[in-house]
Parts: structure tokens; C-alpha cells; sequence
């Protein structure tokens, strides 16, 4: 068939969504990753478009908490 631009998008973009607003948590926001097996979910306030959290973004968060925690019990051990 002939390769048609115009309606590429539609057939390559990802219709499931599971947007979220500011009130969930990381917490939510992993388990929702997780269930649904998506890496990326929009962050809606009524019908706009806040920003997009993606899978990367929990993981560095994570990360970054553990490097806080790990920091804290450090101090404190050599108080």
C-alpha cells in the first residue's frame, strides 16, 4: 500500500490512557506503572495538561530518596 503520513500518528499512538492529577502520590503513581505496564502518564488538572511523569522520572526520584536516607543514617552514625 502506499505509505500515508497523515494518518501514521493515529495508528502509532497509544489510546489506553491513565492520565492522573496533582492529589496522587509517587506511591500511586508506581503502582498505576505497574498494573498498567506504561512508562509515561499525563498529569491532568480538569481537561489541561500539567506535564507527563515518566518511568524514569519515579525512578530517579526513588533514587534520590534513597541517597537522602542513606545520608542521614551516615551523619548519623558518626555523630
Amino acid at each position: 500500500g502506499e505509505f500515508n503520513n497523515d494518518s501514521l500518528i493515529e495508528k502509532i499512538m497509544t489510546k489506553n490512557i491513565v492520565p492522573c492529577n496533582l492529589n496522587n502520590s509517587v506511591t500511586e503513581l508506581m503502582e498505576i506503572i505497574s498494573s498498567h505496564k506504561i512508562r509515561h502518564i499525563p498529569i491532568m488538572e480538569e481537561k489541561k495538561l500539567l506535564g507527563i511523569v515518566s518511568i524514569g522520572d519515579v525512578v530517579n526520584h526513588i533514587i534520590e530518596q534513597y541517597k537522602d536516607e542513606n545520608k542521614q543514617l551516615r551523619d548519623f552514625i558518626n555523630q
